[in-house]
């Protein structure tokens, strides 16, 4: 066994993603991808990311809302809102793994 093998990310549900398979696969591998670097830091039971799309004009705006069940009970909570999905995706992870890096009871 490997060390760090263990780390395996927890549960990830999506709500809301009602995407082309293309973008689908895309914004999943995104998640997963900070999933992973979250489950190196602390373990999670449960990332839930929720998607709400509005359309202003030509152009979509992305909501994005994260809850992160920590295993610790202590729970992580962020929002972000972008025209692109990917980079909403990324900055509501990036703040959820920072949140993740401050939380002493990780």
């Amino acid at each position: 066994m490997m060390l760090g093998e263990d780390k395996k990310p927890g549960n990830i549900i999506l709500s809301g993603f009602d995407l082309e398979p293309v973008e689908m696969d895309t914004a999943r591998k995104i998640i997963e991808s900070h999933a992973k670097k979250l489950s190196e830091i602390c373990s999670y039971e449960k990332l839930c990311l929720t998607l709400k799309t509005s359309q202003h004009g030509k152009a979509f705006l992305h909501e994005l809302k994260t809850h992160v069940n920590l295993k610790s009970g202590n729970p992580i909570i962020a929002e972000d809102t972008d025209y692109n999905l990917y980079t909403a995706i990324s900055k509501i992870m990036e703040k959820i793994i920072k949140q993740a890096r401050h939380n002493s009871k990780c």
